[in-house]
């Protein structure tokens, strides 16, 4: 079996996409790895030429796009212009896409925490049936750096700091941040 497997050569990720083709090689798959320019691969995507291409996927209740079908270059791209344009234009989706949909709809509008979990869970159990999208990679380590005398800063790889993963400060809340003027510099 053969499979082209399309890229962004702008994301800086190119060895990375080369393990993922070597990998993907080792299980027995042909793979036919393409590092595009950045206007060409969201034009193909957006024309859903690719047999498989990257995307970063984040799961969560304010990430709509990563469990619905939606905008290139996420999934169901098709999917996501049949629901937009109420059939009009792309392909109807299969039932449990659509399931998943409603259950997200339902969720957003949930009475309660706990019934906003459970519609959302319900989702997941779908998806987890039918593998809409295959990951290959998880989180990266990034380590970082920050001196004694700063407080209150989130820790972690998603969600410290580290401009490769959100170059938009506020999601950092820097506004929390603080000097302590006791620890030696």
């Amino acid at each position: 079996m053969s499979i082209i497997f399309d890229w962004s050569i702008i994301r800086g990720w190119n060895d990375a996409y080369q393990l993922i083709t070597e990998y993907l090689e080792a299980v027995g798959l042909r793979v036919i790895s393409r590092g595009l320019e950045t206007g060409l691969y969201v034009d193909r995507g957006n024309s859903n030429e690719y047999q498989m291409h990257t995307s970063s996927m984040m799961p969560g209740i304010h990430s709509r796009e990563y469990l619905l079908p939606s905008h290139f270059p996420s999934w169901g791209h098709l999917w996501n212009q049949w629901i937009n344009t109420d059939g009009k234009e792309g392909e109807k989706p299969p039932a449990d896409v659509l399931k998943i949909k409603g259950l997200y709809d339902k969720a957003e509008a949930a009475a309660s925490p706990e019934e906003m979990i459970k519609l959302l869970r319900e989702a997941g159990e779908i998806w987890q049936k039918n593998l809409y999208v295959i990951g290959v990679m998880g989180n990266d380590v990034r380590p970082q750096v920050v001196h004694d005398r700063m407080k209150n800063i989130r820790r972690g790889s998603d969600t410290g700091i580290g401009m490769y993963i959100n170059p938009a400060a506020a999601t950092h809340h820097p506004e929390q941040f603080y000097i302590d003027p006791n620890v030696p510099k």
